[in-house]
């Protein structure tokens, strides 16, 4: 949990932001959660 609040963090500031470069952060950053939610499942799950 505490790993995925600094994405979602980011995530929220990038939202707010406006600018060329909003679009490829906003994957970025939405494609290393997704990768961060994969690896900590296993263990939540538990």
């Amino acid at each position: 949990r505490a790993a995925l609040t600094w994405t979602e963090q980011a995530l929220a500031r990038v939202e707010r932001w406006r600018g060329p470069q909003r679009g490829p952060m906003l994957a970025d950053l939405r494609h290393r959660q997704a990768r961060l939610l994969r690896k900590l499942a296993p263990a939540a799950a538990v």
